[in-house]
């Protein structure tokens, strides 16, 4: 008898541990929720590979998946998260899903409809995070945008979806400081998030401070500042020499010693890899830390130079990159 009451006892410390664990590699958002500081990105996932991705993914410790209506693939992707609850692998409530609204559902009634259209690709009966993707609303087909709706109307159909507990919190994606704050000017339920590009190249300190001072998380996109895309354009984080020398001395990729510049700022991340083994290496961040010394080193390489400029959209009145 005593044997199980202390197998049951060691049992328990064991959960609350790993529980405790867990929250030392989140970011506690405005509204009381636990957000990881590592997280999958899913862009350009498809078909069985998505489905592969997410199961060895979620094996390895991920949490958090960052999904889009954009991205195609969240039937996919929803089909995987519950094949791996139902084998029992994680508990729906031990992840953290998010999606977002693309351009062509803005404004108050398309937007509860998309909402719902997205956690039915997703087989949900929830998501944890919901995002405005961006704010070039699309009046139409693709690339008109007329007379744009304004963001409070889609903003109030994420408010609607929080009530109905459709969605735990809401955010933007890629707005700017002016955009955030006409959201926060009629918002009766606050931004918890802004997901955006920065990496050791775009370090967005003006929009970390501004964030900081709005009680808002900051999610990382590109935060390895796509190396296979702009490798030539001499912003290759993965052959930084500076970084080199850092990684060199903590026995780590390039690669990890970026990521973990980002979440020791309590900046999450959400890199994308089709490799087991690199999964792995993006999740392995928390059993080292950057000295002082070293976030300086990290911060001097900020050029201010963003990859993703969606030049296409420059004449759209809600374009959001001619201000920070």
């Amino acid at each position: 008898m005593t044997n199980i009451i202390f197998f049951i006892a060691f049992i328990a410390l064991l959960g609350s541990t790993y529980g405790n664990h867990q929250l030392l590699h989140s970011v506690k958002l405005n509204n009381g929720c636990q957000m990881p500081l590592v997280g999958l990105g899913t862009s350009g996932l498809e078909g069985e590979k998505a489905e592969m991705l997410i199961r060895e993914a979620i094996k390895q410790g991920y949490r958090m998946i960052d999904c889009a209506f954009l991205y195609g693939n969240q039937e996919q992707i929803g089909k995987a998260i519950n094949k791996v609850i139902k084998e029992g692998l994680v508990q729906r409530k031990d992840l953290f899903i998010v999606t977002k609204l693309w351009n062509n559902f803005h404004a108050f009634e398309r937007a509860k409809q998309h909402i719902m259209d997205n956690l039915k690709q997703l087989q949900l009966d929830y998501v944890d995070l919901m995002l405005i993707h961006w704010p070039t609303s699309f009046d139409g087909k693709i690339g008109d945008p007329n007379t744009p709706p304004d963001h409070l109307e889609t903003w109030k159909a994420l408010e609607w979806a929080h009530k109905i507990g459709k969605v735990k919190s809401l955010g933007l994606a890629n707005f700017n400081h002016k955009q955030i704050d006409h959201v926060l000017s009629g918002a009766k339920i606050k931004p918890v998030v802004l997901e955006a590009e920065m990496h050791p190249y775009y370090q967005q300190k003006k929009m970390k401070d501004y964030l900081k001072k709005n009680g808002m998380a900051l999610i990382a996109y590109s935060p390895l500042a796509n190396p296979g895309q702009n490798a030539e354009r001499g912003f290759n984080v993965l052959t930084d020499p500076a970084i080199s020398k850092i990684a060199k001395r903590h026995k780590k990729s390039n690669a990890q010693v970026t990521l973990r510049y980002a979440v020791q700022q309590n900046v999450a991340v959400i890199p994308k890899s089709s490799s087991p083994k690199r999964l792995a290496e993006n999740m392995a961040l928390f059993d080292f830390q950057l000295s002082d010394e070293e976030m300086k080193q990290m911060a001097s390489l900020d050029r201010k130079k963003k990859m993703i400029l969606m030049e296409h959209l420059k004449n759209h009145p809600q374009y959001p990159f001619n201000d920070w």
